[in-house]
């Protein structure tokens, strides 16, 4: 370690000594806080104003992958910067040899911002190889925070009350403890759990309980730990106890750590080990007798895990055993069964910080490197909350959405910090203040059920089908299982009823579901492998629901003919269904047990109109592909990726399956048509009290006026049946009217 003054500084090589802050350099200047505090600024000295900027610094680095060695170089030579940042490069694993060039700013947010100003280290990286386009949207991200320089305790306070400090000025992060559950986090813990029952007015105990718990064994912290049947128990305090949020992680190391099963269900009834558990759930236990919670909940041990009944029955349960738990700890640090989420890394890059505008202030800037790439272009999650939840191993798992999303509270024990959300607050270790809570699911029902429209709930529930589509599961046959707790919660809120990832009673709506990056599909065959019953190993789910897909998002419709909210813009209204007969059915593989789980088949059953276009087609650089029938074009989204779509459309029997009509335009499908100087006579007109006047009623019904939507489908079993493929939608004068020629036909589609 280096030393400049009082502050001990990480070895740097002279390229990288340009992560010594310069204020001035920089373009800052000094300002006041709301509360007269002197603070950094990069707005105009004599304008409040200021705006998020990235703070180039004077480092451009030319290295070649895959061992860029001449970072290897300055590492071994000591540079404390270089040997983090190629550590982060290869982890990603690029082994083509390619030329690269990395570049260095500083991420400065506004005074808008107040927690925030200097924020993190962002590590681009560049190269004119075209595979390398992807991994070039992963910058390397350092998070910051900061430590005074003096360790005079006397003097720090003088400075920090009479002066100002080093944190302050910069509006960093205090420096998080070594340590996640030091004395200082429990005491912060504990109180924030006292605070948020009397707050959130639930005591969280229920009489509904999980089958089985894990006894701690009381206070004593070395207590004999053992299962328990809660049928059996008098459990002290009665039904309070804490359930475990973590990821199994691959089906190898899922398997190293210790289940119950019917065979050891006995043994652990009597007794478990705590060196038989694996490091996760030895945390869950460490962390739980720190907070004075008796018993715990951990998927593995409470459920028999070679019991399908058992398994079954304790799946549609699993909402509830969130829901009803004190707390959740969330283990978001940790990508299997076989890490520990209590331990935090060492690693990190101080570096000294003495102020050109302000000289007597100094101290600390800690740079600690995000343990995995972000997925952005420049600017990385605000918050240290959101960037340890959203981007490891445990954010990408099917069954944790439903484990956040049921619970009432939640401990989330990142890779450096630990965040608490409940009802109310999101609260960060070692930061100042609490922001609103951004509301979890099971929170969004009860608003629903004091007064919210139903629409609120319905998208609410599209956000979460949408946050979930992308998440993995070790078995595909979990689709369904791992948010059937939120399809009972919000089937019980609402009496709708559900239908394979939809609700019967907008189903209309919900059919025309459309993926929204084409690059992210199967190829065509790849989708139809998928979508093929008699190939499937365990059946998953319909072509016409979203179980097959990674990226999607729902429509929305005007029913009504009443204004769209944006006043400056005409968009579709009076969305109405054009079918005699529209019936969803799923036989689940267990009604008795969980009707929200597994399917064990489910179709789609209609009667309405189809064409089959006349075979002319091209693409469009937004991906869409537009097919032509008689004199108008379907705009279809396919389910399947368009790259090499040019002999599949030829090959392919599609045809158009019409489930719907509204009115107006909608983007630039039909801009022209919809103009105003078009001098078209469909534009809608209203009333002053917003009523359509009765010539735009008229219009509205005539069926040349009016756009036509459904379902792209192709045949399967000669003809018998159909699958879904995509969905359309037909903008042009006629588009509808070219439907109302042909006959009614049951179409079945699965």
């Amino acid at each position: 370690m280096g030393n400049i003054g009082d502050v001990h500084e990480s070895p740097l090589c002279d390229k990288c000594s340009v992560l010594r802050f310069n204020d001035k350099e920089l373009g800052g200047h000094k300002a006041q806080s709301h509360d007269g505090q002197d603070i950094l600024s990069f707005g105009r000295a004599k304008d409040s104003q200021e705006v998020c900027r990235q703070l180039y610094l004077d480092y451009i680095h030319h290295d070649s992958l895959p061992d860029l060695p001449r970072l290897k170089a300055s590492a071994e030579a000591g540079c404390t910067f270089c040997a983090i940042l190629r550590k982060m490069a290869l982890e990603l694993g690029f082994s083509k040899s390619v030329q690269v060039t990395f570049k260095l700013g500083y991420l400065w947010y506004p005074r808008t911002i107040p927690q925030y100003g200097l924020s993190t280290l962002i590590a681009s990286w560049q190269s004119e190889h075209t595979e390398f386009e992807t991994l070039s949207k992963y910058p390397f991200v350092f998070y910051i925070d900061c430590d005074e320089g003096d360790g005079n305790q006397i003097f720090r306070k003088f400075l920090l009350i009479v002066l100002g400090n080093c944190q302050r000025w910069l509006r960093t992060a205090l420096t998080p403890h070594t340590q996640s559950l030091c004395k200082e986090n429990v005491a912060w813990m504990r109180r924030t759990l006292k605070q948020c029952s009397i707050a959130c007015r639930s005591n969280s105990t229920s009489d509904l309980l999980p089958a089985r718990l894990i006894d701690l064994g009381g206070g004593d912290q070395e207590g004999i730990i053992r299962l328990i049947e809660t049928r059996d128990t008098q459990m002290q305090p009665p039904g309070l106890y804490a359930t475990l949020s973590y990821c199994w992680g691959t089906k190898d190391q899922a398997t190293r750590q210790i289940t119950t099963t019917s065979a050891t269900l006995s043994q652990r009834l009597d007794s478990i080990h705590f060196d038989e558990m694996t490091p996760v759930m030895q945390d869950m236990v460490r962390t739980a007798r720190v907070l004075s919670i008796r018993y715990i909940w951990i998927d593995a041990l409470c459920i028999i895990q070679d019991d399908l009944g058992d398994w079954t029955h304790e799946a549609e349960r699993m909402g509830s055993i969130y829901a009803n738990a004190f707390i959740t700890i969330c283990a978001i640090s940790t990508s299997s069964c076989l890490d520990s989420f209590l331990d935090r890394p060492a690693d990190l890059v101080s570096v000294a910080f003495k102020s050109s505008l302000q000289p007597y202030i100094h101290g600390c800037l800690n740079l600690r490197p995000q343990c995995r790439p972000l997925v952005t272009a420049n600017m990385p999650p605000l918050t240290r909350r959101d960037a340890d939840i959203d981007c490891g191993a445990w954010y990408l798992r099917a069954w944790t959405l439903q484990e956040k999303e049921m619970s009432q509270r939640l401990l989330y024990f990142g890779a450096r910090r630990i965040h608490f959300s409940c009802r109310m607050q999101e609260i960060t270790e070692m930061e100042y203040g609490s922001s609103e809570s951004s509301s979890v699911f099971s929170h969004k029902v009860l608003r629903y059920k004091q007064g919210e429209p139903y629409e609120y709930i319905r998208k609410e529930w599209h956000r979460l089908v949408c946050a979930y589509v992308h998440r993995q599961s070790t078995k595909s046959a979990d689709r369904f299982p791992a948010i059937a707790g939120l399809a009972k919660l919000m089937a019980e809120a609402t009496k709708w009823t559900y239908v394979a990832g939809l609700w019967k009673d907008t189903l209309l709506e919900e059919l025309l579901w459309y993926i929204v990056f084409s690059d992210s599909c199967p190829t065509r065959k790849e989708l139809l492998e998928k979508l093929d019953i008699e190939s499937q190993s365990a059946y998953i789910g319909p072509s016409w629901s979203w179980t097959h897909c990674r990226n999607i998002t729902f429509p929305e419709f005007n029913t009504t003919r009443s204004k769209h909210s944006s006043p400056n813009w005409i968009r579709e209204v009076d969305f109405r269904s054009e079918c005699r007969c529209l019936s969803a059915t799923c036989t689940p593989e267990s009604a008795d047990a969980n009707p929200y789980g597994r399917l064990k088949s489910s179709k789609l059953e209609v009667c309405s109109k189809v064409i089959k276009p006349d075979g002319h087609w091209r693409k469009t650089e937004s991906g869409l592909l537009l097919l032509t029938y008689g004199d108008c074009v379907a705009h279809c989204e396919l389910d399947w990726n368009l790259d090499s779509v040019d002999d599949e459309v030829r090959r392919t029997e599609l045809s158009l399956l019409l489930l719907a009509s509204d009115y107006g335009p909608h983007g630039s499908y039909d801009i022209e048509r919809w103009k105003p100087s078009s001098g078209c006579s469909s534009i809608l007109e209203y009333e002053e009290n917003g009523n359509m006047t009765e010539e735009s009623v008229r219009q509205c019904n005539i069926a040349s006026n009016r756009n036509a939507r459904g379902l792209v489908i192709q045949p399967i079993d000669n003809g018998a049946r159909y699958v879904r493929v995509g969905r359309f939608r037909a903008g042009e004068v006629g588009a509808l009217l070219a439907f109302m020629d042909r006959p009614f036909e049951d179409v079945e589609i699965v």
